[in-house]
């Protein structure tokens, strides 16, 4: 299976951007690819559907911590506004 890890930084945060870099990497790379770890921006998850149809779309530790600690502070202030009537 190998270990993980960055393989190129693309300019552009775009659909496009990834798609293109993929394809200038041929078929035989992307098929070996098994799993794609990423941030939650919908335009890779777009670029892997159409060119990595075999791997799995995974969210990475850090913006799944961060996402969880942003829900958690947006519910925290909701409560505390409907309890307190303000914020702090």
């Amino acid at each position: 299976v190998g270990s993980a890890r960055l393989l190129d930084m693309v300019p552009g945060r775009s659909a496009d951007a990834f798609g293109d870099w993929l394809d200038a990497r041929g078929g035989t790379f992307r098929h070996r690819i098994r799993v794609v770890t990423m941030d939650g921006f919908t335009g890779y998850a777009k670029a892997a559907t159409q060119h990595l149809t075999q791997a799995r779309q995974v969210m990475d530790p850090f913006h799944v911590v961060h996402l969880a600690i942003d829900k958690l502070t947006a519910c925290r202030q909701r409560v505390q506004n409907e309890t307190m009537g303000h914020r702090g």
